[in-house]
């Protein structure tokens, strides 16, 4: 399981992504470059590899994620509402863990 101080290593993503609980508010889709979707990628899978319960299955995550990433699987996504449920897809495909999602959270900066 993953410690509240953790999770919330995890729950702060690069770029508008973040895994939250359900009841999280619709906002507008926030247009995503490659390099973004990069960096988000990176920063699941390291929060995943150094605080997920079974690291075997967080690896098996960081892998698929990166893969699908390095062969151009999430090229057609371009706003963080979909390249959000792609990854939430990809990730609990592999995790069976059905509490493990990406949603997009709006900056209260914004």
């Amino acid at each position: 399981m993953i410690r509240p101080k953790s999770l919330l290593t995890l729950l702060v993503l690069a770029f508008s992504l973040t895994l939250v609980g359900q009841g999280a508010p619709k906002v507008e889709a926030r247009a995503l470059d490659k390099d973004s979707k990069t960096k988000v990628v990176e920063e699941i899978s390291k929060a995943l590899i150094d605080q997920y319960v079974f690291l075997d299955v967080a690896q098996k995550c960081a892998a698929r994620i990166r893969s699908k990433l390095g062969a151009g699987a999430f090229d057609g996504i371009t706003d963080s509402t979909a390249f959000a449920t792609a990854l939430t897809e990809e990730l609990q495909g592999i995790s069976k863990d059905k509490h493990m999602r990406v949603r997009v959270i709006r900056d209260r900066r914004d």
